[in-house]
């Protein structure tokens, strides 16, 4: 399935993170673990993309993200519950499990299937909410490699119209924007420090 991906973020303090869940007590929480992929020497990463497995309770997905101007094409693939048992248990590995489609994907940007390797992995708390057709906020705390950080990113269908959207929200309950790199980033840094 492919789909195009408008958000704007902002990082947020705990206080800010707690108001937040407060004020949106309608919002389905759920808990998702992204493992991030890409070569040694960043053939994905080269191509402004980025690539992960999120796991939820009992299913997956795989998701192929490449940026353009309007924002992000997901290319995504399920995980089946078999499949999710199994890597899960770590019974396997999850490249083991690749879907042939998102084989094609990679193959077709010149990523080396054969070189692909765990680059991070993080899990977060996520409460989601609709507030209307052309907006879903979703309030997230996420742990990765001993860290922590809480954010608020709110997906939209248009950006011109999204970004006055997010804006206002802003300014209704009194939050600064702070800029947020994309969690991928995050946990690779921190992965890479812990490493060294």
């Amino acid at each position: 399935m492919e789909s195009l991906e408008i958000e704007f973020k902002t990082l947020l303090t705990k206080e800010e993170f707690e108001h937040l869940v407060y004020t949106f007590p309608k919002a389905k929480k759920e808990i998702q673990t992204n493992i991030y992929f890409d070569t040694p020497d960043h053939q994905i990463k080269d191509q402004h993309s980025a690539f992960r497995l999120r796991m939820f309770e009992h299913t997956g997905e795989w998701t192929l993200k490449v940026k353009t101007k309007e924002g992000n094409i997901e290319h995504t693939f399920p995980l089946t519950k078999a499949q999710h048992a199994l890597i899960a248990e770590n019974k396997v590995s999850p490249l083991t499990l690749l879907p042939e489609e998102m084989k094609k994907e990679l193959v077709y940007r010149n990523i080396c299937l054969d070189q692909l390797q765990i680059l991070a992995e993080l899990t977060t708390e996520r409460w989601e909410e609709k507030l209307s057709n052309e907006a879903v906020i979703m309030i997230d705390h996420s742990f990765y490699h001993g860290k922590e950080d809480y954010e608020l990113e709110i997906e939209v269908t248009d950006e011109i119209e999204g970004k006055s959207y997010f804006e206002a929200f802003l300014n209704h309950f009194h939050l600064p924007y702070r800029p947020s790199m994309p969690k991928i980033a995050r946990a690779s840094q921190a992965n890479s420090l812990k490493e060294n």
